[in-house]
């Protein structure tokens, strides 16, 4: 009940004095200063313990391989927020923005701790129809190389009669951990005696 004079106060640490306000605290700083005034004169001590709330949850939206990665979202009452990204929930939480698809988890700490899940998606690989094949007739589909990556569906399939045919296959990216397999392509072929 004893009014305090700002002007009164001297040798703070832990925090900085501007008027009447302190800032620079964070949750479990302490902060100490000098209060003299006339024939009061003593040394405080101030633990601070904030009691931080979360305003909007931590939050990650998945994106694809490739594109720019997402931004984390939450809000605390109190702090600044520091997210951390590791591919595993109890994993080591680094700096590093992840960039592989994948499960991913990021940590965001500002008083307040929360994990939370989020995906980089494969991406669909850049392929480009093979043209110009041919076969023999009576060979077999799987007799024709369709190029670096192609493979056919039905490899043991009769190529048939002399004209040109399309043929199912599929294209198997070389980083697989990256991109999807591309189904449903057809690839021409010529066929002829």
């Amino acid at each position: 009940g004893i009014p305090i004079d700002a002007a009164c106060i001297s040798d703070v640490t832990g925090a900085q004095l501007s008027g009447t306000v302190l800032t620079g605290i964070s949750d479990g700083a302490t902060v100490t200063y000098r209060y003299t005034d006339g024939a009061a004169s003593f040394t405080a001590t101030l633990l601070f313990r904030v009691s931080n709330a979360w305003l909007e949850p931590l939050t990650m939206d998945d994106w694809t391989y490739g594109e720019p990665a997402h931004t984390p979202h939450a809000d605390a009452q109190y702090g600044q927020p520091t997210y951390l990204y590791s591919d595993s929930p109890d994993g080591t939480f680094t700096s590093d923005v992840p960039t592989d698809a994948g499960t991913w988890y990021v940590h965001r700490d500002a008083g307040l701790e929360a994990v939370q899940k989020s995906h980089i998606l494969k991406a669909q690989p850049a392929c480009t129809i093979p043209t110009g094949l041919s076969a023999v007739y009576g060979s077999t589909v799987g007799s024709i190389q369709p190029g670096t990556g192609f493979v056919w569906k039905t490899p043991a399939q009769l190529v048939g009669s002399v004209g040109t045919k399309s043929f199912a296959a599929r294209f198997i990216p070389a980083d697989t951990e990256n991109y999807l397999t591309a189904d449903g392509l057809e690839i021409p072929v010529r066929v002829t005696v």
